[in-house]
Order: C-alpha cells, then sequence, then structure tokens
C-alpha cells in the first residue's frame, strides 16, 4: 500500500510489485565489479528483467534498456540503469524499491547506493499473520516468526545508518493519519507533499463505500486479528515475538521471544509453499506454469541471497 501511494508521486517511480532479487544480485556479484563490457551489463539487464516484479511490470516483455542509462558503474550502476528507464518512462526523476526481503540486507544496499534512503513501514505482526492466513492459507506461526526475523533486522541495521537515510513507519498511524504521516516521509525522502500519496489502489487494504466499492483512499485497517483467532493461536503468536511487539508500542499478554529451531522453520516453508502451489494451481490451472516457474526461479533468488 505504502510503495503504491508512493508510487503516485509525480516525481517517484516505484516498481509495481516487490522486484525481491536485489540483494541476491549484489551478494553475487558484488558492487566493486566494474562490468565494463557493454554486453555484460546488457545481458545481465536481461537476466534481471526476467525476474518476475520486473517482468510484470514491463509488461511481460523482455527488458531493453538504452546505452544512455548505463552511466555508473558495477552492479549498483546496472540496477541504478533499470530503475532509471522505467522512471523515465512515467515522466520521473527519482525511483524506489519495495520488498520485505531488504529488511535483511539494509547494510548491503545502503553500501551500494549511498545516497539511498530507507522507510521501513511495520505493521502489528499479528495482524500481517491474520492478512496472511485469510488470503493464502499461510501458517500464523511462520508469518509471525518471520515478521520477527524482518523488523529486528530491519530496526538494527537501518538505525545504524547516518541520519537522514533511515526512517520507521507504522502502519496503523499510517492509515488511521494518512496525510499527516505521508507528510513525514515526504519530508523526510525531500519530496514535496503531493494529495495523490495518500490515495491507494489496494484492494486488501482500501474499505468499501457506501456504494460498494472502494474508496481509493489510506484508511485505518488494524485489529483484525483479535476477531480472527482465539486466545489459543494469539498466546502461541505471542510467546515468539510478544516481546518485539511491545518493544514496537503493541499491546500483549505474553512478552515472549521464543526462537523457533531449523526443523520447525523448514517445516514451515514447505507447508506454506504447497499451500501457495496447490492455490494458484486450483485457481488458474495448468496455463499460469510458465509464469509460476518464472515466481519460482526469483524466489529461490531471494532464499539464496538470504543465506549470506
Amino acid at each position: 500500500m505504502l510503495a503504491d501511494s508512493l508510487g503516485r508521486h509525480p516525481e517517484l517511480f516505484m516498481l509495481w510489485e516487490e522486484s525481491k532479487v536485489l540483494p541476491y544480485y549484489l551478494n553475487n556479484n558484488g558492487p566493486a565489479i566494474l562490468l565494463d563490457n557493454i554486453d555484460a551489463r546488457r545481458n545481465l539487464i536481461r537476466e534481471i528483467g526476467e525476474t518476475k516484479g520486473f517482468w510484470r511490470t514491463n509488461g511481460m516483455q523482455p527488458l531493453l534498456v538504452p546505452d544512455e542509462y548505463m552511466d555508473e558503474p558495477g552492479v549498483p550502476g546496472v540496477i541504478s540503469a533499470i530503475y532509471k528507464y522505467l522512471a523515465a518512462k512515467e515522466g520521473k526523476t527519482r525511483w524506489g524499491d519495495k520488498s520485505p526481503n531488504n529488511t535483511f540486507h539494509i547494510a548491503k544496499l545502503a553500501e551500494a547506493f549511498p545516497v539511498a534512503q530507507f522507510v521501513h513501514i511495520i505493521r502489528d505482526g499479528r495482524d500481517a499473520a491474520c492478512s496472511f492466513h485469510r488470503r493464502w492459507k499461510y501458517d500464523p506461526l511462520h508469518t509471525i516468526a518471520r515478521w520477527k526475523d524482518a523488523v529486528e533486522s530491519g530496526r538494527q541495521h537501518g538505525r545504524a545508518l547516518a541520519a537522514g537515510r533511515y526512517i520507521e513507519v507504522f502502519y496503523e498511524n499510517l492509515t488511521s493519519s494518512p496525510e499527516s504521516e505521508m507528510r513525514k516521509v515526504c519530508d523526510f525522502l525531500g519530496l514535496p507533499f503531493d494529495e495523490k500519496v495518500i490515495e491507494s489502489g489496494m484492494p486488501h487494504f482500501s474499505a468499501l463505500g457506501s456504494d460498494g466499492k472502494h474508496v481509493g483512499r489510506m484508511v485505518a485497517n488494524s485489529g483484525k486479528w483479535q476477531r480472527y483467532f482465539n486466545a489459543t493461536q494469539i498466546g502461541k503468536m505471542e510467546q515468539i515475538a510478544g516481546k518485539l511487539l511491545s518493544e514496537c508500542g503493541y499491546q500483549v499478554a505474553v512478552r515472549g521471544d521464543d526462537k523457533p529451531g531449523s526443523l520447525r522453520r523448514k517445516y514451515w516453508l514447505a507447508k506454506d509453499g504447497f499451500v501457495y502451489s496447490q492455490g494458484v494451481f486450483v485457481k488458474y490451472g495448468i496455463r499460469v506454469l510458465p509464469r509460476y516457474i518464472r515466481h519460482v526461479k526469483t524466489a529461490m533468488k531471494q532464499w539464496r541471497s538470504n543465506r549470506k
């Protein structure tokens, strides 16, 4: 929702989907590689363009970036060239990337892109678990454990950056007071505030108006976990992440800090992967197999980058 709203600003391009692969390419190629060979740079652009986020944003067409955009060295230069080209197509001069995976790689991304700024949006992990279970049937305990990992990593590495490079935004504040919060975000980014940034085209987050249509604005959308889960489920989630939830300002009954073992995490990952795959093919049929394979390849790149 935040990426969608920021992308409505007349100066800022946001990728239509999560890219999920920037840390992978930085970790596996390194920011120091010059890639002076123009063919090597073009090949890397084509490879990145075939990953799910870029492929769909580019209309499911091969990504061909004119050489004039390749004016910076290394892998970060190739990534910048892609984004500058996509931004220019919309008449914009700045770009941003939104992927939850980035919270694990802030230090690497900050080094690769020295003028980059990081907006870390934090939502109550129990509401995140509610959303993921409602939409994809993901295990709530897996979601809350992943939420805990991401928020801890993002806060640790983001707060270590120089002043003016990192800001935390809470989803609950943003959706209850969108204009004041987005003014803070725009001010942090050095962008003039524009009313368009409090609009939202995300149907999962915007409320329905009296006519049954989505209102097209950021709206309060929190606390659903209290009605969705029973007391036992809530207790198990708080046993894993209650301490961090409390530190983020959320009310909890249990300030737990359990750390699930690797076997349990692998089980959750396998189960959620099966549930997701089953849902895709039941809903869309075998015709989505090529797109599904592309999604799996992107997911594997993300998984390998998180192991580094």
